[in-house]
């Protein structure tokens, strides 16, 4: 906060100026929180320093203090912005990539079910080739018996061919 002489000094007007801008302010009912008096000093509040300045034709930014409090909303403004903007593009990247999820789902999905369907004929058949080697070893042994048995008659003499 400044005092008049202060306020009046930093904007080249005289004081008597920054009274009459501040009266003119009183009586359109802008008194509210203008000024206040301690020690017989007159203060300007910011709220008054914003109106003394739009009464002069000066831009309140103009004020270095006010100028830091402009730019820091404006940075803030733009930061918003920034952010709304960094938030809309991540929610889009999030729908994006739920998209291809969902498809690598149905890929795994359908990859599995393949998956099971081989792994079902792969036990087909491994059961038949199992049921195939059963028969060949069964086969085998009866081949055996029956050349055993033709060696036996063979060897033995025509009168016992039949025993």
């Amino acid at each position: 906060m400044k005092t008049v002489a202060e306020f009046a000094r930093e904007n080249n007007v005289t004081p008597q100026t920054i009274y009459r801008k501040i009266n003119k302010a009183i009586n359109q009912g802008s008194n509210d929180g203008v000024t206040f008096k301690e020690d017989n000093i007159t203060y300007i509040t910011e709220k008054g320093e914003e109106l003394l300045y739009s009464f002069l034709g000066l831009k309140w930014a103009s004020n270095p203090a006010v100028q830091s409090k402009t730019s820091s909303k404006i940075s803030e403004n733009e930061e918003i912005i920034f952010l709304r903007e960094q938030l809309k593009n991540s929610q889009e990247q999030v729908l994006k990539l739920q998209e291809v999820l969902d498809k690598e789902r149905e890929h795994s999905r359908t990859m599995a079910d393949k998956l099971a369907t081989i792994t079902e004929h792969q036990q087909k058949l491994l059961e038949n080739q199992q049921t195939l080697l059963r028969m060949e070893q069964f086969k085998q042994v009866k081949n055996r018996e029956i050349t055993k048995l033709i060696s036996e008659k063979s060897n033995k003499k025509g009168w016992q061919f039949w025993k």
